[in-house]
């Protein structure tokens, strides 16, 4: 039972970064007037997802073009953006 604890403390920041999208698009999700409001922060978490996914796409093709690696640096998290 131990590991769970340990699990959900460590995924805690990006379970609350998840909230965060949700209320960086709620312009997005608010159109939707969905009935159950559980919709609404999905679709705004999954628009922050689909930009960040964008966003690390053009990052790769500019370093791809520009010969350098792709490869991850140790310690960088390439998730790390500021909302």
């Amino acid at each position: 039972m131990g590991g769970n604890r340990r699990r959900r403390r460590r995924d805690q920041p990006r379970f609350d970064r998840l909230f965060e999208y949700a209320r960086a698009h709620t312009d997005a999700s608010g159109l939707l007037n969905h009935q159950n409001p559980l919709l609404p922060a999905l679709l705004s978490i999954d628009l922050e997802q689909e930009a960040r996914l964008d966003d690390h796409e053009e990052l790769e093709t500019t370093i791809k073009s520009e010969g350098g690696s792709t490869e991850r640096q140790p310690g960088h998290d390439p998730n790390d953006r500021e909302v």
